[in-house]
């Protein structure tokens, strides 16, 4: 006969409720919520004494709570239609379902800010390591984008990459999703059979691909897997090499 036997141990934890660090007055009125707090007063012409009041006021006002998020965030697009559908179930939700924004877009938006701060540093093993400023990235994404339209793709067209982990990569993402076209990607350490697999079910129209990477201190070319790769994918209209 197998006894079971179930301990239970208490313990008191001593937990200080004091908290570590608070902001200053100062530091907290420069937060972006702070910020955003004081645009709703002014538009709404609202008070709210504390960030609780914020808070309440958000769950009881939602559509007009995330209106104000829109334009806080400056989001490029389509606002058309209700902010928020809203459901009993929270994942069934639905925020500004009739809006049309475009991914890129919104990402190569800088407003304000500065054109030659840095946007993507880059380390390549210790090999290469560069830094590209937001206008370098918007400018190489402009170029990669005028090579899409004039290879005639258009919304709803597949490019897909070949390519390492690379500031290219995200650079060639950006000027598909720039068109409205769908961008899919593999590493260049799949398997040329796992490639077409992939790449097979979704028949891109353009290729980007690489012709080696680095790992682990070796060069590794991939140019005969390209070769059987584009070989293979007969949905290809054009062949770019990053």
């Amino acid at each position: 006969m197998i006894k079971k036997f179930l301990f239970v141990a208490k313990v008191k934890l001593n937990i200080n409720m004091n908290p570590i660090w608070s902001p200053s007055t100062e530091v907290s009125q420069k937060t972006q919520l702070a910020q955003f707090q004081k645009k709703i007063e002014q538009n709404l012409n609202l008070k709210f004494q504390t960030y609780q009041d914020l808070h309440s006021w958000s769950i009881q006002h939602p559509e007009i709570f995330w209106n104000e998020i829109w334009n806080q965030l400056n989001i490029r697009g389509e606002k058309k239609g209700q902010a928020l559908l809203g459901s009993k179930n929270f994942i069934e939700n639905k925020w500004f379902p009739e809006a049309k924004i475009n991914y890129a877009e919104n990402l190569l938006f800088f407003g304000g800010r500065d054109q030659n701060e840095t946007a993507i540093v880059f380390r390549g093993e210790d090999k290469i390591q560069k830094k590209y400023t937001l206008k370098e990235i918007k400018n190489q994404v402009s170029k990669i984008q005028q090579h899409l339209k004039s290879l005639g793709i258009q919304k709803g067209d597949r490019v897909a990459g070949f390519l390492p982990n690379l500031p290219e990569s995200i650079v060639c993402m950006l000027a598909t999703t720039s068109l409205g076209a769908i961008w899919s990607s593999a590493s260049p350490d799949f398997g040329v059979q796992g490639v077409l697999d992939r790449f097979g079910q979704i028949e891109p129209k353009v290729l980007f691909v690489t012709d080696g990477y680095w790992y682990n201190g070796k060069k590794i070319d991939c140019q005969e897997k390209n070769k059987e790769i584009t070989k293979n994918l007969s949905s290809l209209d054009r062949k770019s090499v990053v």
